[in-house]
């Protein structure tokens, strides 16, 4: 789904195209242990690499709004 003609113009339509930033970041059939840095497995192991999703999305979401003024943030 291109979220340039589905998602971005229902929301520029509702809050106003100055007032909308839209970052997509998405990597489908990925573990919770790639988003979440302190995720543990049930018996305790700690996997080598985890939450490096997370940081690469909010360095994608650093560069779009650097120098911005920011009211909210919300992740869907």
């Amino acid at each position: 789904m291109d979220v340039k003609t589905s998602f971005t113009p229902i929301l520029e339509s509702h809050f106003g195209a100055e007032n909308v930033i839209i970052v997509k970041d998405a990597k489908g059939s990925q573990s919770i242990r790639r988003w979440y840095k302190k995720w543990e497995s049930p018996d305790g192991d700690i996997p080598t690499i985890r939450g490096n999703l997370y940081n690469k999305l909010l360095r994608k979401v650093r560069d779009v709004i650097k120098n911005k003024k920011i009211k909210s943030i919300t992740f869907i």
